[in-house]
């Protein structure tokens, strides 16, 4: 989709965790807010969720999973970014074989929102966009 172009070839610094949801920040400050499922994968295999923050599977400290995102995603430039109509998942495909998938998992409620240079978008409940374009 032409709204994401802008983010080809730059870099996601930084992951957060917040209350209610995660943001991804890009090296020109642009943001995706995220509000529902998101994973990691490399090659093919999930390495991390979103719904694996605070968990620890028999570790010795439970995972700190933006910190453990960061750290994956560090230094890989992003090669191309898909949005699957209907379901309005989000794939951004990395260096490295890395694939960070925002995956909307609810039929009435806002799953995502980017802000980028292009303008502002909404993944809105039932799989339907609300975008709102840089003049």
């Amino acid at each position: 989709m032409d709204f994401f172009d802008c983010l080809v070839g730059t870099y996601i610094t930084c992951m957060t965790r917040r209350e209610h949801d995660w943001v991804l920040t890009f090296e020109d400050h642009s943001t995706v807010q995220i509000e529902c499922l998101w994973r990691l994968l490399r090659n093919g295999r999930i390495v991390l969720t979103g719904e694996d923050h605070g968990l620890q599977f028999g570790m010795a400290a439970p995972i700190d999973a933006a910190n453990s995102c960061n750290i994956q995603l560090a230094g890989r430039a992003i090669s191309s970014i898909e949005l699957t109509q209907g379901t309005l998942d989000l794939t951004f495909t990395l260096e490295g074989s890395l694939v960070l998938q925002i995956i909307p998992d609810s039929s009435g409620y806002e799953a995502w929102n980017a802000n980028t240079p292009n303008g502002f978008i909404v993944a809105v409940g039932g799989g339907e966009l609300t975008v709102f374009k840089t003049e």
